[in-house]
């Protein structure tokens, strides 16, 4: 049979023969035109209406993935493997109570084009995997500039972060943040809001450590390290990044960052500023019966919640490149951040059917959060044997006041 109609026949199979599984469920096995499996393919899951990526996995050491927990809507499959034709699936439609299980994927050669001239323009992939880390390159991500760290986060592969702020990788709890390779010394709620104050745009990369080097062994089942861009090229550069999306209310995130470079010293800074707000209403109705059954009483309770929060990050460092194998660096940096929250609450009781008595109130929460940290590092390089001598001076202070009425 012609790998046309191999091909054709894939497809006509894929879009036809879903099987209902595990509700928001998404789930296949992606191999080549000789039947093995693909191991480490980049599958996409994007909305059709704006084609925004939702969440990005890998496919496992037998070709297969599975997105779950995946909301009611319509979806599009996008998968790419190197030297392989880019798959894209046919509207995939999640409703509520069912799942899709695609039959197997087939991914065919790339064909091969000979040019007379060939221009190469680089652009570094989403996902890159090295021997002892996942790197995720931000840059690549759509989006991104319009996002905070925490959402950049939360659509890692791997990355999982509770209502809490506690985070897992792979399923591992206990996992140490890096920023820059240095602790944050930062758990749960607090570093959530830390996070969130920090732009998408500062990024340039994510790396993930299932089974962190010896250095890291004592600190954590899992390690992620968010690193900040620095520029290393000569003179002096810039660059302005805003991003701003509507809902109810406005939200904003935006950042300035520079860099000059000249010779063995390397200057860069970096400021952003980030702005939100979010509203919950929360209806809730509880009825009350006797022993045989028979309503006796009903209170009805209406939660209206408001929370605005503000966020400013300032980075300055330096770096002297005092041999080709020798660096230091200062940074310090300075994390602030005003979060206010308005609960409003209103609450009727019904007895026989007949309104006894109305309840009405209110809480103001007023949470301001100021980090500053000073950091002096040293990196000595041991030619190309791939050792490396490093050693870190941290000045931390962290500061938060709350007050509730």
């Amino acid at each position: 049979m012609k790998p046309d109609l191999i091909f054709f026949f894939a497809l006509l199979v894929s879009f036809t023969s879903f099987a209902q599984v595990k509700p928001g469920v998404i789930s296949s096995t992606v191999k080549d035109s000789k039947n093995e499996a693909i191991i480490g393919a980049t599958v996409r899951l994007l909305k059709t209406t704006d084609t925004a990526v939702v969440v990005t996995k890998m496919t496992d050491g037998d070709g297969k993935f599975q997105f779950i927990n995946v909301d009611i809507g319509v979806y599009i499959l996008k998968i790419t493997a190197v030297g392989k034709k880019e798959f894209n699936s046919a509207p995939l439609h999640i409703i509520y109570g069912k799942g899709i299980d695609l039959p197997m994927i087939i991914l065919f050669p790339s064909k091969s084009t000979e040019l007379n001239e060939v221009v190469i323009k680089a652009k570094r992939p989403l996902i890159q995997m090295e021997i002892d880390k996942t790197v995720v390159n931000v840059d690549a991500m759509i989006s991104s500039a319009s996002s905070n760290t925490l959402e950049v986060l939360e659509k890692t592969p791997g990355v999982v972060i509770n209502a809490g702020g506690d985070i897992t990788l792979n399923g591992r709890s206990g996992v140490m943040v890096l920023i820059d390779g240095r602790p944050t010394y930062m758990s749960g709620q607090d570093l959530s809001l830390y996070l969130k104050s920090l732009p998408g745009s500062f990024l340039d990369k994510i790396e993930l450590m299932d089974n962190p080097p010896a250095r890291y062994d004592a600190s954590g089942n899992g390690i992620i390290n968010i690193k900040l861009k620095k520029n290393k090229i000569g003179g002096f550069v810039g660059s302005i990044a805003t991003g701003y999306s509507q809902g109810k209310y406005g939200r904003s995130n935006n950042s300035l960052n520079l860099n000059y470079n000249y010779k063995k010293i390397n200057l860069f800074g970096s400021m952003g500023y980030s702005y939100e707000k979010n509203y919950s209403d929360d209806n809730f109705t509880r009825n009350f019966f006797d022993v045989n059954n028979g309503p006796t009483s009903t209170v009805s309770l209406l939660n209206k919640q408001k929370s605005k929060s503000e966020g400013l990050n300032t980075n300055l460092g330096l770096d002297y490149v005092a041999t080709t194998n020798t660096t230091y660096g200062f940074q310090v940096n300075l994390n602030d951040n005003k979060n206010i929250e308005l609960l409003n609450y209103y609450s009727d009781n019904y007895i026989a059917g007949q309104l006894d008595n109305i309840g009405k109130g209110n809480t103001i929460g007023d949470n301001n959060r100021t980090n500053l940290g000073a950091n002096i590092n040293f990196l000595h390089k041991f030619g190309k044997t791939g050792k490396e001598l490093s050693a870190d001076i941290n000045y931390l202070s962290y500061r938060s006041t709350g007050i509730n009425h």
